[in-house]
């Protein structure tokens, strides 16, 4: 009976606590200094997640271009990460 009343609670605790998207530190991250990952909710806007993106490429002065995006790869609060390729404009 409480994992029951547990189950609610804990979903409701993670959908309030949804972060905007942000670049994953440290920066940049994974294959090489021209790819970034920002870490964003399932249901978060793709508009949000490019901008952070941008934001994140422009430090590089380059622009950010979509490359795969994956789930549970982030923290609980924002699970997906989306992966960009930071390109010359």
């Amino acid at each position: 009976m409480r994992l029951l009343l547990s189950a609610p609670l804990l979903a409701l605790l993670v959908t309030g606590c949804a972060e905007a998207p942000f670049v994953e530190t440290p920066f940049p991250v994974i294959r090489h200094d021209s790819a970034l990952a920002v870490c964003h909710t399932s249901d978060a806007e793709r508009a949000a997640i490019d901008e952070a993106a941008e934001e994140g490429c422009a430090k590089l002065g380059k622009t950010a271009v979509f490359r795969s995006q994956e789930n549970l790869q982030c923290r609980i609060s924002a699970p997906s990460r989306s992966h960009y390729e930071c390109v010359a404009p």
